[in-house]
């Protein structure tokens, strides 16, 4: 589909009492729209899942909150005199409804931020982006969406999106492919026969960046962004690498390796954040924008100056902010 810019409208009107009393003044809200066209027909189902979908979850990256679809209609205009709704009925996620006006501090992006004219620019990309590496786009909707998600399920979920950007965009082996090649073959001929094929297959994979590999190198490159959240990039990387071997493998010797139950929210949440970043940079955004967005955000700064968040540059402070407070009980304390 091809989006065009937006549009909104917004008036006063006045009505008159039951009784033809003193006029009642009524505020009609604002409502903007976008709107999408299609270069070929689509089925309801198509609509569904390459438009409003998509939709749906460009404006939860923006809104850093989830959102749901609250109707959804097809309209026949086959009949010239009256267009006929059809309402399509579809199972919603279980989203809670915020009655209150958002700011663009409550938001990672508004409208405001995108230079006039370029907001179908914008939704061009993000459905580039959606086709390009669908499966990152999944995983981080899918974890902002679903508020009941075991931390630790939430965690393997944004781990593996990083991962997946990092091998979709940036350089997925170490050596050159030929270079490699040679070396293997020139390590396997040194061994009996006996133990080729083992060997063979213990090297398949020894020409791609480990997991602290490939988050070192995209922490890098979303700076000045990951110096918001992270002091120390190698420790964070290495961190997160722990986490999720020991999540995955369950090896009880590299529990003490892992993030503790008390930290794994923050570690987390910072891998999220790092991985909206992302997402932000691919729509269009520069990291320094980036940069600047997440610094003026209440949720990021409140997250950034906890106490209890061993990852933030900034340890040990709180921050003046009085939107968000977090509060995570460290180990001590949930022993006693």
């Amino acid at each position: 589909g091809n989006a065009t810019s937006t549009r909104s409208s917004v008036g006063r009107s006045y009505e008159q009492g039951p009784k033809g009393g003193t006029l009642t003044p009524v505020t009609l809200a604002p409502m903007a729209y976008l709107d999408i066209t299609s270069d070929a027909p689509k089925s309801v189902t198509e609509w569904w899942f390459e438009v409003i979908r998509p939709m749906r979850d460009f404006f939860s990256l923006a809104m850093d909150m989830p959102i749901d679809v609250s109707r959804f209609s097809v309209f026949d205009e086959r009949e010239t005199e009256k267009t006929k709704e059809c309402k399509v009925h579809f199972k919603k996620r279980k989203t809670k409804k915020i009655n209150k006006e958002l700011m663009v501090e409550d938001m990672l992006f508004a409208k405001t931020d995108i230079e006039q004219g370029n907001i179908g620019s914008l939704v061009d990309k993000w459905f580039h982006t959606i086709n390009d590496i669908p499966m990152v786009c999944s995983l981080y909707s899918s974890v902002k969406s679903i508020r009941e998600q075991y931390l630790e399920e939430e965690f393997l979920s944004v781990a593996q999106a990083a991962e997946l950007y990092h091998r979709s965009r940036f350089n997925s082996v170490i050596l050159p492919r030929e270079e490699w090649r040679e070396k293997t073959r020139l390590i396997i001929d040194a061994v009996p026969a006996s133990e080729k094929e083992w060997l063979r297959a213990k090297l398949e994979w020894s020409n791609s960046p480990t997991l602290q590999n490939r988050l070192e190198e995209l922490l890098d490159a979303l700076e000045p962004t990951t110096s918001l959240f992270v002091a120390d990039k190698l420790e964070f990387a290495r961190t997160v690498k722990n986490t999720r071997n020991y999540f995955t493998h369950w090896d009880s010797r590299n529990k003490k390796k892992a993030a503790s139950r008390a930290n794994l929210y923050f570690v987390s949440e910072t891998l999220m954040y790092l991985l909206a970043a992302c997402l932000l940079v691919e729509i269009g955004f520069t990291s320094q924008k980036v940069a600047e967005l997440f610094s003026r955000n209440h949720r990021i700064h409140n997250f950034r100056w906890n106490s209890d968040n061993p990852v933030s540059s900034k340890p040990g402070q709180v921050g003046e902010s009085s939107y968000f407070s977090i509060r995570v009980g460290t180990d001590a304390e949930q022993k006693e």
